[in-house]
């Protein structure tokens, strides 16, 4: 019998319905048109015959909780609050404004439609059912409240088995493959627990396969490369031990971690795959199928974390290293088995920060060590945005373990008095019913801590239409360094899990392992190019962003990086420099010191130029998490054939959403530079040590994909870059300043403010230089050896240096602004 709360005349039902009432549709009195929806409404035969069957389907309708949503708008989230608060849950989205509801209560809504089994099973399905084979192979999906164990309970009630009887998870996100009955695909339609039925799987082409096809791994496996990472060791830091028995390692998995394997060593086996699957599956073949992995604990104290991946690593001769791990910040996902859904973990001021706790040793091991550290951004893009739903907002707080605390519940007053919150809808004492509301956010700002670390690789996640995930976490960093990095396929990703089996899963934890399976093609083929040597791993880091291929705005961003990872392209730049320096370019740089070379096109074509360094670690105060953490600055410009100055990428953290542009970057210890349809001729490639205040020197690398000049020079001139008035060096009132030409074209460019008129002077070396004011046009030739002197006006004033004849070998000079100006009255500040 259906409740009389829901039918169509009750005066009590129309009142629950409210803003949704609309005429019910009765379950049963659709039921046999359900039945017989194909053929001209003639019910299939197998049907007819099957009395009992029939008896099935109208029991299992009757305790259907799953419906069909059909308002005339699209909800609103204080709407979608009111069904949550008389048990409706909206779960999925469907097209028109549609939503799938689970109805747990007697007062379901009146334009609720009933979930007939015509809706859930394609024709495809249909088509396989009628192949005359007694199973059909079928893909079923199941509402998101069913668990995998309930789903595998509805297909064998009707006789059928799931196609991987070893597998752990869904395949998709809740789908499984199965073999079911050919007669009994509408009975498994009947079952509330199923959300739609699809026909076979099609051609395999899709999750850790995607994966090396969209970031064109998958060439390397073949001839002219042969890369498979033999010889290559990788690690990885987890949460719980791989189950190194599965088929798809070989043996070349190690887990150093204590204990058996438990449920929990589903995620660190899936990463394993990602990285080094041998690939008995295709499907999950790893981005290295040859290397061999090491695993260990990231729930070690720190310091003993940190020591191993210092020591430990190095000895057992690990290139780079997976993290797919991360900090609880802010609101997270309610994982305990009880309570509220949303918790509270605070600390939401770490996200994109740095902090001398974790950031700053971090840092300071991944300069001590030959391992390139690589982390998942993290899955905190859209945690911070939801968690808002009035009336009081349940949810829950965790303990100074991290630990959900356990029976009670949180809420937020509705009048500020912190005592109006219910009871037992939260839990009694005052210090549940909050007066201030924990902050939302995102999906921009929302880095893990230690994926914000300056020297590590961050990958966000992308899905098979290089799409971002929604989950990805985004930069900027808090002071504005670009993360993540790179991005990489995250979502329905496939790959190994305990016991043999197989699953997808999604988030940053998938797409990071993607990076370090790379890695060890990388090391594969510089070993080969390089007689034997092993790259540093700035040079691994740079080669990856130099051969991404660019996503979402032009140049960086703070969503995708700096692009998707390319694989081949970066070992096309590996082969293409055939340790000759062609390409790949390293060397040291003291403050003011400068490296050029050349760069020659013999054809127009797109160029890209990527510096990057270890950046040393900075120790900042207790309170400080957004302050600059960049402490050696290089700086990277290009000058075209016409000896115009192009610099690189910089991006504003206060836009996260706008455009890259141009100019001297002294935020990242990354630096991209690119120029499209760049016309051939020779350009020159400038480096320079800016400012190095952890010394003596900084290690840089520079990687180009058009030819470098096969000789180069140093210069050391302090004031670089100073090429163009916006970069222009400050000149105090008769305060002498040295500086240098490093070649033929070199400019620099002076400034400084005066409240009258004034003179410069620039006396030279070995080399004649013309000297201009900017604002008058004024010019003087000064001779080798000479001094000059030049009158200036009151206001801004630019001066610019050039080389009026062939440089000499010191090619120096001294120059000397002499002019008023005031000093701004001295006030105590606000803060004492």
């Amino acid at each position: 019998m259906v409740n009389p709360e829901r039918s169509e005349g009750s005066t009590e039902g129309q009142r629950d319905r409210g803003i949704f009432a609309q005429p019910v549709c009765r379950r049963l009195g659709r039921f046999e048109s359900d039945l017989g929806h194909q053929s001209g409404g003639k019910p299939p035969h197998s049907i007819l015959l099957m009395i009992p069957l029939i008896l099935f389907l109208a029991a299992t309708t009757l305790r259907a909780e799953h419906f069909i949503l059909r308002p005339d708008h699209v909800l609103r989230q204080e709407e979608i609050a009111e069904l949550a608060a008389r048990g409706v849950e909206v779960q999925r989205v469907l097209p028109d404004h549609r939503y799938v509801i689970r109805a747990t209560d007697a007062h379901i809504p009146g334009n609720a439609e009933a979930f007939t089994i015509a809706k859930k099973i394609s024709r495809a399905a249909y088509r396989e059912a009628a192949r005359a084979h007694a199973f059909a192979t079928v893909r079923l999906l199941f509402h998101d409240d069913v668990a995998f164990e309930d789903a595998q309970r509805a297909v064998a009630v009707v006789g059928g088995t799931t196609a991987r009887p070893l597998a752990t998870d869904f395949e998709l996100p809740h789908g499984l493959v199965a073999r079911v009955p050919s007669t009994a695909i509408e009975q498994l339609a009947a079952d509330d627990r199923v959300f739609a039925i699809y026909g076979p799987p099609l051609r395999p082409k899709n999750d850790n396969a995607v994966a090396a096809q969209l970031s064109h791994v998958t060439p390397l496996f073949s001839a002219p490369y042969n890369l498979s990472g033999n010889g290559v060791v990788l690690s990885l830091f987890e949460l719980a031990p791989v189950d190194t028995r599965h088929p798809e390692f070989g043996g070349r998995v190690t887990s150093h971690l204590t204990g058996s394997v438990t449920s929990s060593s589903g995620h660190p086996t899936h990463v394993s795959g990602t990285m080094a699957a041998s690939g008995v599956d295709a499907r999950a073949k790893g981005m290295a199928p040859q290397a061999t992995v090491h695993e260990f604990s990231a729930l070690d104290d720190y310091a003993v974390m940190l020591n191993n991946k210092q020591t430990t690593l190095a000895s057992l001769s690990v290139v780079a290293d997976n993290n797919s791990w991360g900090y609880s910040l802010g609101w997270q996902g309610n994982q305990s088995g009880s309570g509220p859904s949303e918790v509270w973990n605070g600390g939401e001021d770490l996200f994109g920060g740095y902090e001398s706790i974790d950031s700053s040793p971090y840092d300071a091991m991944t300069r001590k060590t030959s391992v390139i550290f690589v982390h998942s951004a993290g899955n905190d893009g859209s945690e911070g945005m939801n968690p808002v739903s009035p009336p009081w907002f349940q949810h829950a707080h965790v303990d100074n373990n991290g630990d959900v605390i356990k029976n009670e519940t949180f809420c937020y007053s509705q009048n500020g008095s912190g005592t109006d919150c219910p009871t037992p809808t939260c839990t009694v004492g005052a210090s549940h019913c909050e007066t201030v509301r924990h902050p939302t956010y995102g999906p921009f700002g929302t880095m893990g801590l230690l994926s914000s670390v300056k020297n590590v690789i961050a990958v966000g996640a992308v899905d098979s239409f290089l799409q971002i995930a929604s989950f990805s976490s985004r930069g900027p960093a808090l002071d504005g360094r670009v993360k993540p990095e790179i991005v990489a396929k995250g979502v329905s990703q496939y790959s190994t899990v305990p016991d043999a089996g197989y699953a997808r899963m999604q988030g940053t934890s998938m797409s990071s392992p993607v990076i370090t399976g790379m890695m060890a093609l990388f090391v594969e083929q510089w070993r080969m190019t390089f007689n034997g040597q092993s790259p540093d791993p700035e040079t691994l880091k740079v080669l990856l962003i130099a051969g991404a291929d660019d996503l979402g705005n032009p140049g960086p961003d703070y969503t995708f990086g700096f692009g998707l990872a390319n694989a081949q392209a970066s070992v096309d730049l590996i082969r293409a420099d055939n340790n000759t320096g062609a390409r790949i370019r390293s060397g040291d740089l003291a403050q003011g010191q400068q490296f050029e070379t050349t760069m020659a096109l013999p054809a127009s074509q797109n160029v890209r130029v990527v510096l990057g360094w270890l950046d040393p670690e900075i120790f900042p105060a207790g309170d400080e998490t957004a302050g600059k953490t960049l402490v050696n600055d290089l700086d990277v410009k290009l000058i075209d054939p016409s000896g115009n100055a192009v610099f690189p990428y910089v991006l504003d953290p206060t836009n996260p959403n706008a455009n890259a542009t141009r100019g001297v970057n002294s935020v990242d210890n990354l630096e991209e530079i690119e120029i499209a349809n760049a016309v051939p001729g020779t350009y020159r490639v400038v480096v320079t040590g800016k400012t190095i205040a952890a010394g003596p020197t900084q290690h840089y690398v520079l990687v180009a994909n058009a030819p470098l000049g096969s000789t180069a020079v140093v210069c050391t001139d302090p004031n670089e870059p100073n090429d163009t008035p916006e970069t222009a060096t400050q000149l105090a009132s008769g305060i002498p300043l040295m500086g240098r030409f490093c070649s033929q074209s070199d400019v620099d460019d002076f400034k400084f403010t005066a409240t009258g008129p004034g003179t410069v002077s620039v006396t030279a070396t070995d080399t004649p230089i013309k000297i201009t004011v900017i604002a008058t046009g004024a010019q003087s030739t000064i001779a080798a050896g000479t001094t000059g002197t030049l009158q200036v006006p009151s206001g801004v004033d630019v001066i610019k240096l050039e080389p009026a004849g062939t440089i000499g070998a010191n090619a120096s000079y001294t120059i000397t602004a002499t002019y008023p100006f005031s000093t701004p009255p001295r006030k105590r500040p606000s803060r004492h």
